[in-house]
């Protein structure tokens, strides 16, 4: 049998006309790991690590590391143009991602988080190779495949070239390659725009929240009062437990349900825990709540609105409550005013230089809020619900347009590997 004949256990394997299956080890010519370093050199060479390749096999050269090496160790570890750079070790989700290396201005190397493939280019194209890489990695692979430590996994080299690999004709991966390239590249500007109409849509949410407030800074009219939200409410942090109480019980709002563009939380996706709390901590309809913790710095200070439930609902400690005092001030109102960027930077202030932000109810309680009389408040908030919900359409259609464009990608390259391109 000779190296480019179909192996006998993988015949059952349905290919096109004229693929055949071959271990990939059978058409790689080198695969070699890279070098660790924890050493900077400003003068150094350029050394790839993991987040220099991302999800979409692109290189990423805004933020790089400089390392101390050798002329020797530059001449073993340097990409030459057609290497296809496998990303050996990262966590379970991204473990596997790879990207084609088609040369850069200066000597580029890459640490041990990689392993550079080369093939035998009259029998497999690198652009091919990297395309069917990737591929293996949307269909969870290296996922499966991989070996597990905590916080980490890795796909050993012996692992990756053990692989049955589908090998069309030359020719055949040339067409498939060139058909590859061009639609990614129209893909790429499709995920670029469609970023952008995202952030034009957030863009005008912030731009609604300020023209609905615009009367902030400047002298309130006569009927206008400035009032500090602590003498308009009362606060309440939310209750902690543990995982394990997580089960049947009491209904429980988490900081999960609160992120969305309506002003009243969702409660389709409550859970539940183990636990009978007091009833300080159940919520009534129109009580405020608001993000106090997150690991996301960008989601501390969010407010919402409880909008009511069937049964008895708590929530968690991650959320502040904040329970109006008084029936001349509307919930909403005062909800929309904190969702202000500049307001919620105040609230957070420089809290959480860790890795988790913290606000306290100190912050909330000193927001000064400029306060019209409340049938005022009441045409604001039906203004601006109006526009939110004019947003939310746009959001949502805009949402749909990314879904659709993150899984193109993986339908190109499913098609690409059935024989449909």
């Amino acid at each position: 049998m000779s190296m480019l004949e179909p192996i006998n256990s993988r015949k059952s394997k349905s290919l096109p006309d004229g693929w055949r299956w071959i271990r990939l080890e059978r058409l790689v010519t080198d695969a070699k790991s890279g070098f660790a370093c924890g050493e900077r050199d400003s003068k150094g060479v350029i050394q790839l690590r993991m987040n220099n390749v991302d999800i979409r096999g692109n290189f990423v050269w805004n933020e790089f590391i400089r390392v101390p090496a050798s002329s020797q160790m530059i001449v073993e570890y340097m990409l030459e143009p057609d290497d296809v750079l496998f990303n050996n070790t990262n966590s379970v989700e991204l473990v596997g991602k790879s990207a084609l290396f088609q040369g850069h201005d200066e000597p580029i190397v890459y640490s041990n988080h990689f392993t550079r493939i080369r093939t035998d280019q009259n029998e497999l194209l690198p652009r091919f190779l990297v395309s069917w890489v990737n591929y293996q990695w949307n269909l969870g692979v290296f996922a499966n495949i991989c070996n597990r430590w905590v916080g980490q996994s890795a796909v050993k080299p012996d692992k990756l070239l053990a692989l049955d690999f589908p090998l069309p004709p030359l020719a055949k991966q040339k067409r498939i390659a060139s058909i590859l390239n061009e639609q990614m590249a129209a893909v790429e500007q499709a995920r670029k725009a469609a970023e952008e109409r995202f952030e034009a849509v957030q863009a005008l949410k912030m731009a609604y929240l300020r023209h609905g407030f615009r009367q902030l800074g400047q002298q309130l009219p006569k009927s206008w009062r400035w009032q500090k939200f602590g003498d308009l409410a009362e606060f309440k942090n939310g209750i902690n437990f543990t995982a394990d109480q997580k089960g049947k019980g009491i209904l429980t709002l988490d900081v999960l349900n609160m992120y969305s563009n309506s002003i009243c939380i969702s409660t389709d996706e409550l859970y539940r825990v183990n636990m009978n709390p007091s009833h300080e901590y159940l919520l009534k309809p129109n009580d405020i709540l608001i993000v106090r913790s997150s690991v996301k710095r960008e989601g501390v200070g969010w407010p919402a609105l409880f909008p009511g439930h069937t049964e008895p609902v708590i929530f968690c400690g991650f959320l502040i409550r904040a329970r109006l005092i008084s029936k001349q001030i509307s919930s909403q109102f005062i909800a929309y005013y904190l969702r202000q960027e500049h307001i919620r930077d105040l609230v957070i202030g420089k809290s959480g230089t860790g890795t988790i932000t913290n606000i306290s109810q100190l912050n909330l309680k000193s927001i000064e809020i400029p306060v019209p009389p409340l049938k005022k408040q009441n045409r604001i908030t039906a203004i601006l619900k109006k526009q939110m919900d004019r947003v939310d359409h746009i959001y949502n259609a805009v949402t749909e347009e990314q879904l659709a464009v993150v899984t193109l990608p993986s339908t190109l390259l499913r098609c690409a590997f059935s024989g449909e391109l």
